[in-house]
């Protein structure tokens, strides 16, 4: 809630407070690493990224790598963020967020047919968003499926209507 409202100090306090109660429990150490990045604290949050991953008893540790493949990305990290989001898929093949994240960074390095590769594993396990609809317009339009990025920009266009996303769409039609 402190963090919510801006309060970093009593945020802070509350979150080591909270590991100090629980013993470093994996989702703490998860929810105070995601903190931590958002203060520019990439090292300190990657170190309880880790932590939390590795605990045996952590039920979902594909969440914390792939923060800390967030968390790399956000500094500028392509090449950690990617072998953070390649161990959240080991850990879990199904892990929709580091799927689409890594989608996302073979697409930026003009890997077309991996990112496509990468993109419809997410589309088995995950629900179509607008930032999913627009890497999957983006993709398709790379590899010359006009007809998939046809059916994505329609349905864009009329699921998600006030997107940034059907904004970009726009753009780039009306240019």
């Amino acid at each position: 809630v402190y963090q919510r409202l801006g309060d970093t100090e009593q945020a802070e306090r509350n979150f080591r407070r909270s590991l100090e109660l629980e013993g470093n429990s994996p989702e703490n150490l998860n929810n105070y690493g995601q903190f931590l990045c958002q203060q520019q604290r990439a090292g300190e949050a990657e170190k309880l990224f880790l932590k939390a991953a590795h605990d045996p008893l952590y039920r979902t540790p594909e969440v914390a790598l792939t923060n800390a493949g967030l968390c790399a990305q956000r500094g500028g990290d392509t090449a950690k963020a990617t072998g953070y989001f390649n161990d959240a898929l080991t850990v879990n093949p199904k892990a929709p967020a580091a799927l689409l994240l890594l989608s996302e960074i073979e697409f930026g390095h003009d890997r077309y047919l991996e990112a496509r590769k990468l993109f419809e594993r997410y589309l088995k396990v995950a629900a179509q968003t607008p930032r999913s609809l627009w890497l999957g317009i983006r993709i398709a339009d790379k590899i010359g499926d006009k007809d998939t990025e046809a059916s994505y920009s329609m349905l864009l266009r009329n699921k998600y209507p006030d997107s940034v996303e059907a904004g970009y769409l726009k753009g780039a039609t009306s240019s």
